[in-house]
């Protein structure tokens, strides 16, 4: 694969393909949200925003309630490491740890 194409933000048929006949479900989810611009990169997490909220995922660790009963690889990780590989995440140039900060002191 090109550097280019590698980094389009876009995963190509081919690897759509093969994310889905290996994740199933996990894979569509994945792969809509990355197609939904919902994999954020801030200075110190990549946050993907699900169907009920907002999910910090570090390496192999999700905050999502399927990764704490199953520990297992959620739909978040999937769409992280996808993100990853193609570039197709949105850089926020903040700390995470500052917008939840902000966030409860505005509740």
């Amino acid at each position: 694969m090109s550097s280019s194409k590698k980094n389009s933000g876009e995963p190509d048929a081919s690897m759509r393909e093969k994310i889905i006949a290996g994740y199933g479900n996990k894979g569509v989810n994945a792969l809509k949200a990355l197609d939904e611009k919902r994999i954020l990169k801030y200075l110190d997490f990549f946050v993907v925003i699900g169907n009920s909220g907002e999910y910090i995922v570090v390496d192999d660790f999700c905050t999502c309630r399927d990764f704490a009963y199953r520990q297992m690889e959620c739909w978040h990780i999937l769409a992280v490491r996808t993100a990853k590989i193609t570039g197709g995440y949105i850089t926020v140039n903040e700390w995470y740890q500052d917008k939840l900060i902000k966030d409860q002191s505005a509740d």
